[in-house]
Formats: structure tokens, sequence, C-alpha cells
């Protein structure tokens, strides 16, 4: 199983290039957000975190 520190790091990474190159310019986002990553831990021999972009919120589940 992957840290949660480390898959923060790489769900953070892969979704600033998302915005960056494919969500730039959308009527949809919310300039006063960026992308981050909140709260990544282990529970019950799973990641999860909260992901937050200009265009969504979303708690992520990472298989064991």
């Amino acid at each position: 199983m992957h840290q949660p520190e480390q898959m923060a790091a790489a769900v953070e990474q892969v979704f600033t290039r998302i915005h960056t190159e494919q969500m730039a310019g959308m009527p949809i986002l919310n300039d006063r957000l960026k992308v981050q990553t909140l709260g990544f831990q282990v529970y019950r021999g799973r990641c999860i975190g909260v992901l937050i972009t200009p265009w969504l919120m979303n708690l992520m589940i990472f298989p064991g």
C-alpha cells in the first residue's frame, strides 16, 4: 500500500496538470480555489482523503 503522503502528492500533481492542461478557461472553475489534498490517511487498510479542485470536491478511497 502507498503511504498517504505519497498518494496525496501524486493525486495533487495529476489534478494540477489536469487543471492547467484541460480545464483552463472553463466557466465552471472557481478561481479562488486551487488543487489541494487534505487529510489523506489509512483507514481500515485503505488510503482515503479529500481532493479539492476549482471544479470539484471529492472523497477519494483507494484500494488497500
